[in-house]
């Protein structure tokens, strides 16, 4: 997968400091940050292109990770980047980030990729069970996907019908 934390580090350093703070503010946000019923709580941020929606998300990962311990997985799409702009590769990321807070989820998974080998890997229909086999041994988390507008069409079908 690609690198993550790239351009979490890009965005950040776009942020200038209190910049984002009156989103944490916003009932709707805290009332997602504090539910407890996370199992398919979506909050969907839209605006213009260019109006700071990647620095807004990156401000999000940030103090969620200051508020919680919970992981908190997350991928910035890019339309002109190959790598980032498909649900597979979304799905693989969102995979590793897992496995990196969690690596004992490796066990619960291991007999998948043995099973498959490399086709599993290609297919985001195929790892979709493995991330929600992961994601549910995590039992809850937060998922930030910034730019989902920014993937190919068949990409948003995929990562829209996964979130039911």
């Amino acid at each position: 997968p690609s690198d993550f934390d790239v351009d979490l580090r890009k965005m950040r350093a776009q942020r200038q400091d209190g910049s984002c703070d009156w989103f944490q503010r916003l009932g709707k946000y805290r009332g997602w940050v504090n539910s407890r019923y996370h199992t398919h709580a979506i909050l969907w941020v839209y605006g213009a292109p260019g109006c700071g929606k990647s620095v807004l998300a990156s401000s999000i990962i940030d103090h969620l990770k200051e508020a919680t311990d919970k992981p908190i997985l997350y991928f910035f799409c890019k339309n002109d980047n190959v790598d980032k702009n498909s649900s597979l590769a979304v799905l693989r990321s969102l995979i590793a980030q897992l496995l990196l807070w969690a690596p004992g989820l490796l066990t619960h998974i291991e007999g998948s990729f043995q099973k498959s080998g490399k086709r599993q890997i290609d297919s985001f229909y195929a790892l979709l069970p493995i991330f929600l086999t992961c994601l549910a041994n995590a039992r809850t988390g937060y998922i930030v996907i910034d730019g989902v507008d920014e993937c190919d069409e068949s990409a948003i079908s995929d990562l829209c019908s996964a979130t039911k």
